[in-house]
């Protein structure tokens, strides 16, 4: 038994030099005997501080050979500034402020550890980078922003277990060890680690567009929700968004947007020359039987020709030198896509002027049960040719994309904002990287956190 203790340490390899104490305590340790014969009962309590009581109660049984451990230390409200020295030269920062709770459960039994730590910081904050050359290089302070709820508190919950048989045994190392695996993920999949923690997984890190689009569907913006959810939660992290593009099929759709602009541009004159009213582009909605009307007059007054009479003579080329179809066509400067020349039998049967060419039989026999695509018409191969070429008179600029790139930026930081859970000045846009059409990319917009 033990009334009015203190303990006093400190560390001396340290600058600053590590010091701390334990003010007062009292206990007993009953039936204690060396070596270990019985369990003795511990029953410790005091506090470090006015503020920070602890108490250590269990069963110990101090046995070299065979140990037995049942312990539980509990502590509350204790100031972590007297660390500040372990977390410059460790973690790399200084520790400005900060409170430990924690509520530890440690048991050895047959030379096996089978731990828990609940450990609760409030309040924790770091200071700014210093230039240990000890410190780790994982990211703590992000770690801590994704840890840190908004209350200010990180409740960690960090098992352990080991055999003292092992010669690298350390508590410890242990304890330290889960902490390094959170760090560790925190480093390398974080969006992981707080998908974990809201729902979601590593697919929280992105959101995706259709082609050539700048709005998000249900799938994506769901994921956004759990996004800000989370950012709510976190008021200490920053949301970084960078996009990106598929260049062949964003050009492709944004060529064909292009185009359909072009054609209500035209029809929009026509309704106002008979007195009708004439709503904003970006509203007015184009028929189909204007749009095709609207698209053949341009392609005539463009090239000259009919656009049947281009098919018909891409056909009749390919047909009679077996070429390519953009060789065949060179000549008269109808470049129609390979699917449109791969469909012309269809439209060859289909014009009355002549009998159509001789369909190629197939290399091999259908396969029983396959799928087969349905055959186009004659009108969908001539708007599809039609569009094609129209398209490639005025197609998509590097700026075009950049325009859409930023649109996709723009759309993300607006919902997120609108959802009222993230504020702007935690959102931070990445300027879009210059298009190069060599690099595969995605319609997406990725995020990081800071």
């Amino acid at each position: 038994m033990f009334e009015k203790c203190s303990f006093r340490a400190a560390d001396q390899s340290l600058t600053p030099r590590f010091n701390m104490s334990i003010e007062e305590f009292n206990g007993t340790i009953r039936d204690l005997t060396m070596p270990g014969l019985t369990k003795a009962g511990v029953d410790i309590r005091g506090k470090v501080s006015a503020l920070a009581p602890f108490e250590v109660t269990g069963a110990i049984m101090p046995d070299a050979k065979n140990p037995f451990v049942d312990l539980k230390l509990k502590m509350k409200n204790d100031d972590l500034t007297p660390f500040t020295p372990y977390a410059e030269k460790f973690a790399g920062h200084p520790l400005n402020k900060g409170k430990l709770s924690f509520d530890l459960s440690y048991r050895i039994e047959n030379r096996k550890l089978e731990a828990t730590n609940m450990i609760s910081l409030d309040q924790f904050t770091l200071g700014p980078r210093n230039n240990s050359t000890n410190a780790t290089k994982l990211p703590v302070k992000l770690g801590v922003a994704l840890l840190k709820d908004r209350n200010g508190r990180i409740d960690l919950d960090l098992p352990v277990s080991g055999s003292l048989d092992d010669p690298k045994f350390s508590i410890g190392a242990l304890v330290w060890k889960a902490v390094e695996n959170i760090l560790v993920k925190v480093a390398t999949s974080p969006f992981s680690l707080l998908g974990a923690m809201f729902g979601g997984g590593e697919e929280l890190q992105y959101v995706d567009f259709p082609a050539g689009a700048a709005s998000l569907d249900e799938a994506q913006t769901n994921k956004l929700n759990t996004l800000a959810k989370a950012l709510f939660e976190r008021p200490a992290l920053s949301l970084e968004i960078s996009v990106s593009i598929d260049p062949a099929v964003d050009r492709e759709m944004v060529s064909r947007q292009k185009l359909q602009e072009k054609m209500k541009s035209l029809r929009l004159p026509e309704l106002t020359s008979r007195g009708k009213p004439v709503p904003a582009l970006g509203e007015f909605q184009l028929e189909p039987k204007d749009y095709e009307r609207l698209l053949r007059r341009t392609y005539k007054e463009t090239f000259k020709l009919d656009p049947e009479r281009a098919l018909k003579e891409a056909r009749e080329a390919v047909a009679a030198t077996n070429a390519p179809a953009t060789s065949a066509m060179a000549s008269s400067g109808v470049r129609p896509s390979m699917e449109i020349v791969k469909g012309a039998t269809q439209l060859i049967r289909a014009l009355p002027s002549q009998a159509p060419a001789q369909a190629p039989k197939p290399a091999t026999a259908a396969i029983p049960g396959a799928a087969t695509a349905k055959p186009r018409t004659a009108g969908e191969l001539v708007l599809e040719e039609m569009e094609h070429r129209l398209m490639a008179t005025s197609p998509a600029t590097d700026d075009d994309l950049r325009e859409l790139m930023k649109q996709r930026s723009a759309s993300v930081q607006k919902f997120l904002i609108d959802t009222g859970k993230v504020t702007a000045e935690r959102i931070f846009l990445v300027a879009p990287k210059p298009v190069d059409p060599n690099v595969k990319g995605l319609a997406r917009a990725t995020f990081s956190l800071g």
